[in-house]
């Protein structure tokens, strides 16, 4: 039922910073537990070679640290951006009119009860909007005697068109 998508498809700038902030956190952290490791263990360290020693050994552990941090956060990463960037765009596309859209994220993405009610909302949306186009049709066909009318439907028509709620055929169906 979910695939995996074969293009990545984010919102890299949203992607980054949260990685960023991933190993930031995790580093100065990291830190702050080395800097107290070494005041608690300060008699160990008599002589200068020892603490380059490890200042060096402490120096290359934060190096593949900070690079396994920052692996880890970017695979995390996409199951946060990914959906991030697939709800913008569908309210993007909402704002235009087109109610036709499904968000259906991946298995493992964050914010699925999110894309749930989207989508039971578009759903609502567009029964809502072919109920309502289908007494505007029917309306009108009562009123083709009273011309007044039929400007005031034609109006509430062009409203209504502004939202699709079917998909169109494509033409390569066609």
């Amino acid at each position: 039922m979910f695939k995996k998508r074969k293009t990545t498809i984010i919102k890299k700038s949203f992607q980054n910073e949260l990685i960023i902030k991933t190993v930031l956190t995790t580093f100065i952290t990291l830190n702050i537990i080395l800097v107290c490791a070494y005041l608690m263990t300060d008699p160990i360290f008599t002589s200068a070679l020892t603490t380059q020693t490890f200042l060096q050994y402490l120096a290359g552990l934060e190096i593949i640290a900070a690079v396994v941090i920052y692996l880890i956060s970017r695979r995390f990463s996409f199951h946060i951006a990914g959906p991030v960037y697939a709800f913008e765009r569908s309210l993007k596309a909402m704002t235009e009119g087109d109610l036709t859209i499904f968000l259906q994220l991946r298995k493992n993405d964050n914010f699925a009860e999110v894309s749930d009610v989207l989508n039971e909302t578009l759903d609502i949306y567009r029964e809502q909007i072919l109920v309502i186009k289908q007494q505007v049709h029917e309306i009108r066909t009562k009123a083709e005697s009273n011309p007044s009318l039929i400007s005031e439907f034609d109006d509430l028509e062009q409203k209504l068109n502004f939202f699709r709620v079917e998909k169109e055929e494509s033409k390569d169906h066609a």
